[in-house]
């Protein structure tokens, strides 16, 4: 397979020599400074700021209000509004407030003090987000009846006990056992609800800090997106190209955004699906930054019920919507034609294929008329370049068959430079979308597929998982991982920005992981089979997110690229009776550059295998992700981001070869990097791990849902997932 060519980049004289894999490069758009309220300005002295009055700008209207006052409400008892949820990017940098906003929820809050500086070059030190806590007068009606409960839990316990039936003793002890593990595990899930935070993040002050300067171009760090697919007959095609659209159009820079599909069947359908989404992307991404639409998978965004022109200024949007819907169409009509396309291909090259080894055994001799005779020609599957597909074919043969084909890396698309013409797109009908004002760039766009092969496990979605690490570290090792099924299309296009103000803050550099909640769409009121799963997702995780953090659900989730390298964090100490003990680790396992103690390379062979290119962006990973300092070094507060070089084919090499069935032998790769194997749900014990190591983790709930998905109601499919889920609380408790 032959990657696309590599993209010119654009140079920089302070680029450091690290010797690390590069990431391509190009000038962001440039974002215009919202304006603020009257009498507020930007600088240290005056209005905008938190310290003593803050203008919330909530649906054109502005409220104002102290510290004090601002906050969210939770309702523990399962009653809770969906409208508690943190401040997302309509506030800018001068709209800052000290705590959730009048659309965030009820109730006033208490926010963390731990604020950084007050100035910082003479400026006011904005935080990128906070911790609002709930205030006690909320809270304690609801622990005053958790302990109620309890109490009468524990009385009812001790007299089930002290009256023992004797004549079924063997019945009374199972009852009694099972009451008291119903009790054990209600008092568990009940205990960290007492305690219920809501957090607020900044996305204006993030955009002022790392992409308003004099350079030109956003400092923001890396992202890479992993998108698992299983099967096409199953997982239909046409929602794993809407979420990879989705993630393409996000917002965020172009050049620090890339996105990888990992396909576990290795079908070529799948790929040339990959090849028209990329090609589609070209019209979606820059039409999606032009007119700000939300949400932006297509599929969604054509169907909505709503009037599609709300809230739509631009004179040419009605010729551009209607533009990009015929071409949507057509687009949709490409991928139902792809499989039969395949299947037509390939049986004419494979019947050419015949009609040769028909005139070669007619030009041969008697012996090699024999040998001719007992080789069977395969019905292989063909590319469009007229070559052998190398992953899975129709009609399976050796070496090709979902459990046993090569390894396959393919760059579909890349950022074309760092000064791109942006020229609009003119079609055959005359028509034409005007991209002058946007960046009409395209993030990279990569498809992999890992080798398996027969007597190697593949570790199924843990190994897959492996190998994108792997892979990705190779060719853009952006320092943060997001993970989404293929169904979990991009609703909120600013969701990553808000990650981002949690994780490179200056309190965030423990921060393993963001989770946000899985939001679906497609069910009624009634909501029989508790889909949406409320109860979980608005109540217990924002109760663990008072402690050391939630859990990791398994999808929706941002992760610290070096966490996933099973490092410790750089402040890792353990609360043991009221006093700090310092934990002895490996060195394999310790911060890198924090505590300066690089291990050798023969432990990190050991660790992460031979390949030297991952091995060599290690380090730069760690650097990338580290929080924002508090005495900014420029106008940024953060250090630049090391520039990278074009994708060469030296790293698409060494990405096949990370990938390979054989690389992980010998290596901690899933049993302290990485996905841990072994598990129904490695998702449970990867995060465990985590925590484990004294990570802790973030619950993001934007105003706006991050992430949505169509749930199937189904009850086959829902008493299959409430045992995938039991299976995983029993992981729990086996795992170390």
């Amino acid at each position: 397979m032959q990657p696309l060519s590599p993209a010119p980049v654009q140079s920089s004289e302070e680029q450091p020599e690290t010797g690390l894999p590069p990431r391509p490069v190009l000038c962001p758009p440039q974002w215009s400074q919202p304006s603020l309220p009257n009498g507020h300005s930007k600088n240290g002295n005056g209005g905008a700021t938190w310290s003593i009055m803050n203008w919330v700008m909530t649906g054109g209207k502005s409220y104002c209000g102290t510290m004090g006052n601002a906050g969210s409400y939770v309702d523990l008892l399962g009653l809770m509004k969906e409208s508690a949820r943190s401040t997302m990017g309509d506030h800018d940098a001068g709209d800052y407030h000290g705590g959730a906003g009048a659309d965030d929820g009820y109730g006033s809050g208490d926010v963390d003090e731990d604020d950084g500086p007050e100035r910082v070059d003479g400026k006011a030190w904005r935080p990128l987000s906070r911790k609002v806590k709930i205030p006690d007068d909320i809270l304690n009606p609801y622990r005053l009846l958790v302990f109620g409960r309890i109490t009468v839990l524990v009385l009812f316990l001790m007299w089930r006990i002290s009256h023992v039936n004797t004549d079924a003793v063997w019945l009374w002890a199972a009852s009694v056992d099972c009451e008291i593990w119903f009790v054990l595990t209600w008092v568990l899930e009940q205990l960290p609800n007492l305690w219920p935070i809501n957090r607020v993040a900044y996305i204006g002050v993030l955009k002022e800090r790392f992409e308003e300067n004099l350079k030109g171009r956003s400092e923001l760090p890396g992202i890479d997106v992993f998108i698992s697919t299983v099967d096409p007959e199953q997982e239909p095609l046409l929602v794993t190209a809407n979420t990879v659209l989705s993630v393409l159009a996000a917002d965020y820079p172009s050049e620090k955004l890339a996105c990888y599909l990992s396909d576990d069947s290795a079908t070529l359908v799948t790929l040339e699906t990959m090849a028209e989404t990329a090609h589609f992307a070209k019209l979606w991404v820059p039409f999606c930054r032009k007119h700000s639409i939300e949400p932006r998978s297509p599929e969604r965004y054509f169907g909505l019920t709503r009037d599609p022109y709300k809230d739509q200024v631009r004179p040419d949007f009605i010729r551009d919507w209607r533009f990009l819907k015929r071409e949507y169409d057509k687009f949709k009509v490409r991928l139902n034609a792809l499989p039969d396309l395949i299947r037509r291909r390939s049986n004419v090259l494979n019947a050419r294929e015949e009609v040769e080894a028909m005139r070669q055994f007619h030009l041969a001799d008697d012996d090699l008329q024999i040998q001719l005779l007992r080789k069977k020609l395969s019905r292989a599957t063909w590319m469009s370049n007229a070559t052998h597909w190398a992953g899975a074919w129709l009609h399976p043969s050796q070496d090709h068959t979902k459990w046993d084909h090569a390894g396959i890396v393919q760059v579909l698309s890349l950022p074309q430079g760092c000064h791109p013409q942006c020229e609009s797109h003119e079609r055959r009908n005359g028509m034409s979308i005007d991209f002058k004002e946007v960046d009409p760039q395209v993030p990279m766009l990569v498809y992999v597929s890992c080798e398996k092969r027969r007597g190697y496990d593949n570790n199924k979605k843990a190994g897959a998982m492996n190998a994108l690490l792997r892979a990705s570290a190779v060719m853009s090792n952006g320092p943060f991982v997001l993970y989404l099924d293929c169904d979990q299309y991009v609703y909120n296009s600013q969701a990553l920005r808000e990650a981002m103000c949690f994780m490179i803050d200056h309190r965030g550099e423990n921060v393993a992981f963001i989770q946000f909640p899985l939001r679906t769409e497609g069910v009624n009121i009634c909501d029989r089979y508790s889909n949406r799963n409320r109860v979980f997702f608005n109540v217990n995780m924002r109760g663990l997110d008072g402690l050391q953090g939630p859990v990791y659900a398994g999808t929706n989730c941002m992760f610290r690229r070096i966490a996933l390298y099973g490092f410790d964090p750089p402040k890792f100490n353990i609360l043991y009776q009221h006093h700090t003990v310092k934990v002895s680790r490996p060195d394999d396992q310790k911060p890198l550059l924090v505590h300066s103690n690089l291990p050798g390379k023969s432990k990190w062979l050991k660790r992460f295998g031979n390949s030297h290119l991952f091995l060599d962006s290690i380090e730069d990973a760690e650097n990338q992700a580290k929080p924002l300092p508090y005495q900014p070094e420029g106008k940024s507060g953060h250090k630049p981001v090391v520039q990278c070089e074009a994708l060469t084919q030296e790293m698409v090499r060494e990405a096949i070869g990370v990938v390979s069935c054989g690389y992980e032998e010998k290596t901690k790769l899933g049993r302290g990097v990485g996905w841990v194997y072994g598990s129904l749900t490695e998702h449970i014990v990867t995060g465990y791990k985590m925590h484990n190591r004294g990570w802790s983790s973030i619950y993001c709930i934007p105003k706006r849902d991050a992430f949505r998905c169509t749930v199937p109601i189904n009850l086959t499919i829902t008493l299959h997932k409430a045992l995938w889920w039991a299976t995983g609380i029993l992981d729990q408790l086996r795992s170390s």
